[in-house]
């Protein structure tokens, strides 16, 4: 992934985020407040990290994790020497810019456990181990009866409660196909019947209307996966400290 792809994905989740907030009354929105992490201890804050894995290729788009102060999510702390931030054993924060610029890096895709490390500038450290393990789909191996839900297992969810899934179907017939991502906007022109997932039973299911709907019979089913971590701030506002977001490899269907 080039330079001006990344800046375009940044770009387009920055749009996204003014509209939430135009959308849900943009003049009540008050923009966090920088304070530096000198005499900070590390137990006070709390991280937000976001990973997002290219669709086409193992590399991993990481922002810099903002970080806020435990007590007040509107409180958003600048990190400065002699503190720092680690990923595997990595100083990112090395070659950091201004104050308050957003920085983005690339990184090799992860699969398995990672560990993140924040150290304040007294040396205390906020270790966070998390897995960034895919999941797994139990595809049947003969043609699929279009006449019937397709119920799809899902296995290997290493934080099935917190994990939601939206589908992509691929066809290789110009106008075929499905797109989860795209069902709400006007230039969608696809089936608008909605793919569910059941985070209970772990079970994806496509229903036979869709199936019934794609003129190939050979699709390309590929998932997008987006696990969120929350933490509940005393004014009880809820706000995901770990985001991670990656695509299952592409797998064909066969339909009858």
């Amino acid at each position: 992934m080039n330079r001006s792809s990344v800046q375009l994905k940044v770009r387009q989740f920055t749009t996204s985020i003014l509209t939430v907030i135009l959308l849900s009354g943009g003049a009540c929105y008050e923009k966090p407040s920088e304070i530096s992490s000198q005499g900070i201890k590390v137990s006070e804050l709390v991280p937000n990290y976001w990973l997002r894995e290219s669709i086409d290729s193992c590399e991993m788009i990481f922002d810099e994790p903002r970080l806020n102060l435990k007590s007040n999510s509107n409180k958003r702390i600048n990190l400065t020497f002699p503190a720092e931030f680690t990923f595997q054993g990595k100083s990112l924060f090395q070659n950091k810019g201004k104050p308050g610029q957003e920085t983005t890096f690339l990184l090799p895709c992860e699969n398995g456990n990672a560990e993140f490390v924040v150290t304040d500038d007294r040396g205390g450290e906020r270790r966070d181990k998390l897995n960034l393990s895919k999941i797994k789909l139990q595809l049947p191996q003969t043609p699929i009866d279009r006449s019937k839900d397709l119920k799809i297992p899902v296995i290997g969810a290493v934080y099935p409660n917190e994990m939601e899934i939206k589908t992509r179907i691929d066809s290789e017939i110009q106008g075929d196909g499905y797109d989860d991502m795209m069902m709400n906007t006007e230039e969608y022109k696809g089936d608008r019947t909605p793919i569910t997932f059941d985070n209970k039973t772990q079970t994806l299911t496509i229903p036979s209307r869709v199936l019934k709907n794609l003129k190939t019979k050979r699709p390309i089913l590929r998932l997008e996966v987006k696990i969120s971590l929350y933490y509940e701030y005393p004014d009880k506002h809820r706000s995901p400290w770990f985001q991670y977001e990656y695509w299952t490899p592409k797998q064909p269907l066969v339909l009858k």
